[in-house]
Order: C-alpha cells, then sequence, then structure tokens
C-alpha cells in the first residue's frame, strides 16, 4: 500500500479509480529503480528526509495558486502529518511539480481533445533556461518577477550571456568511472582542454584540428544530428578502444553544444562497449547488451549530471548501433 501522506494524488483532483491506477502501479516504479542498480543508501543520505510532493497544474487565475501553496502550508504544519514521518523527524523535503498544461477533470475529450502534459516538455517553453542556470540568477528572476519586468527577454539574455565566449564548459566525471567526462563544447576546442584530456570527442566540431587527440564528429543539432552519430560511432569505439587499450586510464572528454544531447549518447555507448559494473575499463568479459543494461549505463550518467536529456532520436541511435535494430 502507498501511504496517502507521501502520494496525496486525491488532492490534485483526481478521482478514486485514478488514483488506484497510479498507486498500482508504484511497486513497479520501485522495481524498476532497484534494477538500474544504483545505490539507494547514496540517496538516502543526500535526501535524509521524506519528500513530500505537491502538484500544481495551469491555475487559469491567481487564486488557485494561493490556494495550493495555503493547503501546502497546512499539511506541513499538520500533526497527522508529523505523525506520518518514518524518520521521526519534523523535517520534509518538498517536491513541487508543476505542470504546464493546464488540469482537465474528466475525459479529455470533453476539452475538444486536448491533451494533458501535451505542453510539459520544458524545451517547448523554458526558452535554453537550464536548472543551473535559474538557480545561479535565481534573486534577478524573483526581483523581475515582482516588478513586472519582461522576464520572456531577462531568460534569453541570461541564456545568450551563458554562451558568450564558451568553448568547453566544466568537465563532469560520469562516476563510477574515474576517466569518463562530459561537458558541453562548441566547434573550437582549446589547446588547454586537448592537453588535459587523452582524446576529446567533440560531437559538433566540424573541423578535424591538427592534432590527433581530437576527433570531430560534424554531427548538427537535432534531429539530423543524431542520424549522423549513428553512422560515426563505429569510428568513436574503434578510436576509444585504440587510446583505452594503450593507457586504460587515459581520460575521455566527449562534448557537444548543449552537452546534454548527442554527448550523452556517445557516453552512453563507451559505457556499454568499455567499462564494467564497478566503472573500470573491461575489453574481454561477455556481456549482453540489452535495454535494461542500456538503461543501468544512462542511470550513471543522469546520476552525474542530471540536466542529461538525450532525445528520442539519439536513444534510437544508440539502441540501433548497440543492438543492431532502432526500436
Amino acid at each position: 500500500m502507498v501511504d496517502s501522506g507521501y502520494c496525496d494524488f486525491q488532492s490534485f483532483g483526481l478521482e478514486g479509480s485514478e488514483t488506484s491506477q497510479i498507486e498500482s502501479r508504484i511497486p513497479q516504479f520501485a522495481a524498476d529503480l532497484r534494477a538500474l542498480g544504483l545505490s539507494l543508501e547514496d540517496l538516502r543520505q543526500k535526501v535524509k528526509c521524506p519528500v513530500r510532493c505537491v502538484w500544481v497544474s495551469q491555475p487559469g487565475d491567481k487564486q488557485h495558486w494561493e490556494e495550493c501553496f495555503e493547503n501546502l502550508v497546512q499539511q506541513i504544519q499538520s500533526e497527522t502529518w508529523r505523525s506520518q514521518q518514518a524518520s521521526g523527524t519534523n523535517n520534509i523535503n518538498i517536491l513541487i511539480c508543476c505542470s504546464a498544461s493546464k488540469r482537465v477533470l474528466g475525459a479529455e475529450m470533453s476539452e475538444d481533445g486536448y491533451i494533458q502534459g501535451a505542453g510539459d516538455d520544458s524545451e517547448g517553453w523554458s526558452r535554453g533556461l537550464t536548472a543551473k542556470l535559474f538557480w545561479d540568477n535565481k534573486q534577478v528572476l524573483m526581483e523581475a518577477v515582482h516588478e513586472g519586468a519582461d522576464l520572456e527577454q531577462l531568460v534569453d539574455d541570461i541564456v545568450a550571456s551563458s554562451k558568450v565566449s564558451q568553448h568547453v564548459g566544466h568537465a563532469i566525471l560520469v562516476a563510477p568511472t574515474t576517466n569518463l567526462f562530459i561537458a558541453t563544447g562548441s566547434n573550437e576546442v582549446s589547446k588547454q582542454t586537448r592537453e588535459t584530456f587523452s582524446i576529446v570527442i567533440a560531437c559538433n566540431a566540424n573541423v578535424q584540428q591538427d592534432d590527433e587527440k581530437l576527433l570531430a564528429l560534424g554531427c548538427k543539432q537535432g534531429k539530423l544530428g543524431s542520424k549522423v552519430l549513428r553512422e560515426k560511432l563505429v569510428q568513436v569505439k574503434a578510436r576509444c578502444e585504440q587510446t583505452l587499450k594503450k593507457t586504460p586510464n587515459a581520460k575521455v572528454l566527449v562534448t557537444c553544444s548543449t552537452g546534454r544531447d548527442l554527448s550523452v549518447g556517445v557516453v552512453l555507448v563507451l559505457l556499454c562497449c568499455f567499462y564494467h559494473d564497478q566503472g573500470t575499463i573491461d575489453f574481454f568479459r561477455f556481456r549482453s547488451i540489452d535495454k535494461q543494461f542500456i538503461k543501468q549505463r544512462l542511470a550513471w550518467i543522469t546520476s552525474s549530471k542530471p540536466d542529461a536529456n538525450p532525445s528520442r532520436a539519439t536513444l534510437q541511435a544508440v539502441n540501433s548501433f548497440l543492438m543492431g535494430r532502432s526500436d
């Protein structure tokens, strides 16, 4: 049974039948999480106290928002909620789930075919504002809201300024490996970056610089880039295998223009082909690569880099290369 104190679906306006269907699927969700092989104890240490989920949908009016947060405060303060906390502490982590779509009560056909969740792809409305950029500029953004400033223009300015003079962003180590890194990168790779890493795979770079450490794939952005990536993965695998066999601890950096799509696909292939479950290099152990194995390796990436967001086309390219099919 799901503790209703942690999953209060009915407060979101769901009917009993919908709530029951959701609750019946939660055990499988939990099983899928365990199957990823991540350290749940590490997760517990980071979260530290229970997570309280609250859903907020497209309001329609300001009163809806005020009612949502007023109810949230009451829930936190209630003695009933306090008594449900297994940890014995009054502290909780509040996870507010925001939907860009409006809430539809009843059948979606009653709304002329309106599909809930259709507008919830952050890439469709965030204007390039990532979680890191939001928190780095939180105070400025909040002040703009209160002052009635042009928020969209401010977001555009913040995103634009983050790209100025950016060649290679901060390289993030993909744990549990000790030598595989991922980063945002432009068409150019600096001398310092090439000196730091044994090999740099630049997904969007077009010009092959005179340096044996650089592998420029020349992929475009979007679906066309993912299609080209599928053709380049053979070259990527061969080049990295040659380097890693010669120097198993060689530092490998993979970049793309966003650091979240094509580069994630390349890193995923390398993890599946060359790395043991402990994150060490292993060329000789027989492994059967299936969707579950790929999911486990992808979990390594998203745990190390939470904003990693490979497109469906990129994942299809990876599946096609690793399993010989596109689904």
